[in-house]
């Protein structure tokens, strides 16, 4: 049965097989870890922002036929990788000059509205983390996928904005309505698609106060409080669900 794979995975897919000329479900039936089993996953998630799966008969360094494969955000997975394939299809050590390079490369994808995703893999030897190379077992992250990698390609891939948007954008301002974008894309992407859709003018743009990540919004905000029993959410507030009523706890910094 032909794999079903979302948008993503489908623009990687129609690159290789239109590119390379490959079949991507010749290539998916060769690497199965047998005819019945399912591969090895661990999916993506908001938090992980990446996902990896185990394949087999990859004949990696060292004749390992398992291999795990992983694709994410770019700047998450890069930082687990130590070595990178080269144009000539070298395996090299990742030294200054390429991290430079690469999170370069990265950061220009990004201020040019696309979605930065790197592509990398790990060879499994015997009994590497693990005998089912899911070391940790619990936990948001497995070893495998955060060290020792080596990086495959950074792929820019564009989300086309429909002609509507800027549109509907428009009229929201003109009839006085703040239109305002959260999103899970890096911050620079994040700036670049909020000024092609009309939310943001070049000059907000630079405005830190405009264009804020997720974490500084948080220590902004300063967390959220019952409004029960005035405790931090969810940690230290024991009220049940039904009756918990959460709220910012620094009402401030909205006014």
């Amino acid at each position: 049965m032909p794999f079903k794979y979302g948008a993503t995975d489908k623009g990687m897919v129609e690159l290789v097989e239109t590119r390379c000329g490959a079949n991507f479900d010749e290539i998916r039936a060769r690497h199965m870890v047998s005819k019945t089993d399912k591969f090895i996953r661990f999916p993506f998630s908001s938090r992980r922002k990446r996902m990896s799966t185990i394949i087999c008969n990859a004949t990696g360094k060292g004749g390992y036929d398992k291999r795990c494969l992983t694709k994410g955000a770019a700047e998450k997975v890069f930082e687990g990788c130590t070595h990178y394939i080269n144009e000539r299809g070298e395996r090299l050590e990742i030294d200054d000059r390429v991290k430079l390079e690469v999170n370069s490369m990265i950061v220009g994808y990004a201020e040019k509205a696309l979605r930065t995703i790197a592509l990398a893999y790990t060879d499994l030897e015997p009994g590497m983390y693990g005998e089912k190379h899911n070391e940790p077992e619990t936990g948001d992250f497995k070893d495998v996928e955060t060290r020792g990698m080596t990086l495959i390609a950074i792929l820019g891939i564009y989300d086309i904005i429909r002609s509507e948007v800027p549109d509907a954008v428009r009229v929201c301002h003109q009839a006085g309505v703040l239109v305002r974008m959260i999103t899970g894309d890096k911050l620079e992407t994040a700036r670049a698609i909020a000024v092609l859709c009309g939310i943001i003018d070049e000059d907000q743009k630079k405005d830190s106060a405009v264009c804020i990540d997720g974490p500084t919004f948080y220590a902004q905000m300063g967390g959220l409080i019952c409004t029960v029993c005035k405790k931090e959410c969810p940690n230290d507030c024991k009220c049940e669900t039904e009756v918990r009523q959460e709220r910012v706890k620094n009402m401030a910094a909205f006014r």
